[in-house]
């Protein structure tokens, strides 16, 4: 296995959402998938109407009581691996764009489909934006499976890239690679011999493609995955 060094400029994802900001967008709900432990991301659950329709990946900083909760949580029941916020209404584009700070409640399981309420009127900061990207209806899909990669050196994490419907959410942690990320870094992975339609399975091992470069890369469990929101 080759030792890939990653250097992805930070203006990446600024550069995404300067081209599609959008200030007539509403306030609107924006419910998110929580993930991580070392660091916490905020995954935007999308779909393809507006004000909905942006795939955005954040990484958070949390008050210190939600996210002891959290992790106890996450410690106790390890077989749990969904957790999802509802933030109070905001603006999405500006809210990343100010990189700022917002009230939410914090769910065990999905909050529209029997989570258990574990914190309210918590409070949130981006402290990073990992990925933004409103979606365009005419843009087509790539042939190869596309995956972006974030986290950490000890805990990174798969998302599925979102282009156009149908289409379909999922987030995969994977075992650490032999790869420098830095302290925050951010590239896509075409996995293979994959088409673009099936998601990843858990603990399997397969090969990606980055910059050219091929690398193989075990799935450990998944998070999510959600069609029905992106099929229409």
């Amino acid at each position: 296995m080759k030792i890939l060094t990653f250097i992805i400029l930070s203006l990446g994802s600024f550069a995404i959402f300067a081209q599609h900001h959008h200030p007539s967008d509403p306030e609107s709900v924006h419910g998110m998938l929580m993930v991580g432990t070392e660091s916490i991301y905020f995954s935007h659950l999308p779909m393809f109407h507006s004000p909905h329709d942006y795939q955005v990946i954040l990484k958070m900083e949390l008050d210190t009581k939600t996210k002891n909760i959290y992790l106890n949580n996450k410690k106790n029941d390890p077989d749990e691996t969904v957790y999802t916020i509802v933030p109070e209404r905001f603006v999405l584009p500006e809210m990343v764009n100010q990189k700022g700070s917002f009230h939410y409640s914090l769910f065990k399981g999905h909050f529209e489909r029997g989570g258990q309420v574990l914190v309210h009127n918590a409070v949130a900061s981006i402290s990073e934006v990992v990925y933004f990207k409103k979606f365009v209806a005419t843009e087509s899909k790539p042939d190869v499976l596309e995956y972006l990669v974030f986290g950490s050196a000890n805990e990174m994490f798969l998302a599925h890239k979102i282009v156009s419907k149908p289409d379909f959410d999922s987030i995969v942690q994977i075992n650490p690679l032999q790869v420098d990320f830095g302290n925050f870094l951010f590239t896509t992975v075409n996995f293979l011999g994959l088409s673009n339609g099936t998601p990843l399975q858990d603990k399997k091992e397969y090969w990606g493609e980055v910059n050219g470069q091929t690398l193989k890369i075990e799935t450990k469990n998944t998070f999510y995955t959600e069609f029905g929101d992106l099929g229409f």
